[in-house]
Order: structure tokens, then sequence, then C-alpha cells
């Protein structure tokens, strides 16, 4: 019968839990990467009181208080609401009246409303979905507008973004528009600068 001596115990000791940190911080890392939004990772400005973070949009119990936006919640805005909401301290977002999103793993989802978007380069993916399309952004700078049966318009001021749905995909280069409806591929617009505010944001 072997005899381990005290030295090596502390050492088999020390290594198994050498392991046992690796481990936890790759399936901590693995998490942050297939989960970004984390509650640190967004924070709600409030311009006025009329803009709210939500666990359920049609339940005023359910509002909470402060400015950090967890994941699966709900910022909603009424007739008078404007807000910024930042992303990682470098990206903004803002918020118009009549407008209603949710904060979910992929990035942002936007049932209704308007919001004005300018977005930093980031390692990690992060999109933005509507009841009629998914827009993929990295670096940019673009309007989105959701009606209330789910059609979109996206106006691009800087950068650029691929937009896609069940029925088709494009790429939208700066100074253009798209606009996507439901049942229907992405349609690209022809938008001149003089003529459309969004475009002249930049």
């Amino acid at each position: 019968m072997s005899i381990i001596e005290p030295g090596m115990k502390i050492r088999i000791l020390v290594i198994g839990l050498l392991f046992i940190s690796l481990f936890i911080s790759a399936r901590s890392d693995a998490g942050e990467e297939n989960n970004p939004a984390r509650p640190s990772d967004y924070v709600l400005v409030t311009i006025n009181k009329n803009v709210y973070i939500q666990k359920d949009p049609a339940d005023e119990k359910s509002r909470k208080s402060g400015d950090l936006v967890a994941p699966e919640d709900f910022i909603v805005s009424d007739g008078a609401g404007e807000a910024n909401l930042t992303y990682k301290k470098d990206s903004t977002f803002k918020i118009y009246p009549n407008t209603e999103m949710q904060v979910v793993a992929s990035g942002l989802r936007i049932k209704r409303g308007k919001t004005w978007v300018n977005f930093k380069k980031t390692s990690g993916g992060f999109s933005i979905a509507t009841p009629t399309a998914t827009i993929g952004i990295r670096g940019t700078k673009f309007m989105t507008e959701v009606a209330g049966d789910g059609e979109t318009k996206v106006t691009l001021a800087e950068g650029s973004l691929l937009i896609e749905n069940e029925k088709g995909k494009t790429e939208l280069a700066s100074g253009s528009a798209a606009v996507i409806k439901k049942g229907a591929a992405p349609e690209v617009l022809k938008v001149k600068n003089d003529d459309d505010a969004y475009i002249r944001l930049k």
C-alpha cells in the first residue's frame, strides 16, 4: 500500500482547485458570449417621467424603479414619453413616444414605435428585431420606425446594415433606406439627403 506524502497531497489539491477555477471561468465566459445582455449593460436615462421599465408591458403593476434594465425587461413610452437608453456606456438609443421594446439575448426587440440608434462597434454580434425583420448592426447610425401592423422602415445615416427576414435579405448602405412589410422581402428605397431629415442627422 503506497503512502502519499503531505507535500504531494497539497500539490494535488492545488492543481485540482486550479482546474475547477478554470472550468468555472470558461463556463462564465461562454454564458456571456451566448447572452451578451447583462443588467449592467443597459442604463435608461429618462428625459421625462413617461417612460417605464416593466416586466410585463400590459401590467402597470410590474413597473420597476431605478434605471438599470435587465434582460427580458420591457421599455415602454407613452404618448409623451422620450428617453435615452445607453448600452455598454458608448452606444445610445433615443426612444420616442409610443414605443415598446424588450431587451433580449441578441440585442433589442422593438414591437412598435420609433428609435434613433447610434451604435459603436463591439466584438460581439448585436441585432434589432421587429415583427417583420432582423437588423444586424455593428457600428452605425440609423432610425427605425415600426408601425402598428409591424411594417418597419429603416433609414441609414452612417455605416452599413444587414436587413433580413424569411423572404429575403439586403445590405443597406449609408444614405439609403428600406421598408419591410409583413410577408415581403426587404425593399430598398431611394432617398435624397435633402429630403430626409434622418439622413441629415449624421
